[in-house]
């Protein structure tokens, strides 16, 4: 059965693939390359462009593809929680527990369908088990560290994929969401503060904050490994 749903969606991305270089689109590459994550029709040209500029790393699909799709998923399984909550019999309501848990369960299937069109690559298999293990933790009501999701993440990406720890990417992805957690660990906010101006000028602060903490943590290891960097990527 795992091998003839992976046949199903291999096949679901081929025919992606076909349509999208069929359509004689400008950037059919760039489109391919963010939508099912094969970057073998970019061009040279394009590729060059984009490491200059330090955006290199938006084209190729990873977990930054699959957090942006399942931010959107929570977004829209919070709207229909609350919608449900409204016009739902009371144990549908009950079982629910809110719209928390169904933002966390469209959350964990918008990440799963991107993921699958990706055609679960090492980037955006460890993101989706992040994102997974995150969100079933809301959905079964259990409160784990942060720490033990990212240490099973990573456990989990290598049993999975155990020469994903050859991969270059695997140790800067995980690197720099420990980075991450390092930094931003142990800051909470009085009860007060939330749904507040300076509450939300605090959150522009800190993803200001997270873009150069990215630019500087990865820094020498990127100088090391790619013996590249571009120095406008925070901006």
């Amino acid at each position: 059965q795992f091998h003839s749903l992976q046949a199903g969606i291999d096949l679901w991305r081929w025919h992606l693939k076909e349509w999208i270089l069929s359509s004689g689109a400008k950037q059919a590459g760039v489109l391919t390359a963010l939508l099912i994550g094969e970057n073998d029709y970019i061009s040279p040209d394009d590729w060059l462009l984009m490491q200059r500029t330090g955006t290199s790393h938006l084209v190729a699909v990873s977990g930054l593809h699959v957090g942006f799709l399942a931010l959107v998923g929570f977004f829209v399984g919070g709207v229909l929680g609350r919608l449900i909550q409204v016009v739902a019999p009371i144990r549908w309501r009950t079982f629910m527990s809110g719209s928390l848990k169904s933002a966390a369960v469209f959350s964990l299937l918008f990440a799963a369908i991107h993921s699958a069109l990706a055609g679960f690559n090492i980037p955006t298999l460890r993101t989706f088990i992040m994102n997974a293990l995150f969100n079933l933790t809301i959905i079964f009501s259990l409160k784990v560290r942060l720490t033990y999701i990212y240490g099973a993440a990573l456990v989990c990406t290598l049993i999975i994929d155990p020469l994903a720890g050859y991969d270059i990417g695997f140790w800067l992805s995980f690197g720099a969401v420990a980075l991450l957690i390092l930094y931003f660990s142990g800051r909470r906010l009085p009860f007060s503060d939330f749904n507040s101006l300076r509450w939300l000028l605090r959150q522009l602060i800190q993803f200001l904050q997270s873009q150069w903490l990215m630019m500087f943590g990865l820094f020498i290891p990127l100088v090391i490994i790619l013996f590249s960097i571009s120095l406008i990527s925070p901006l």
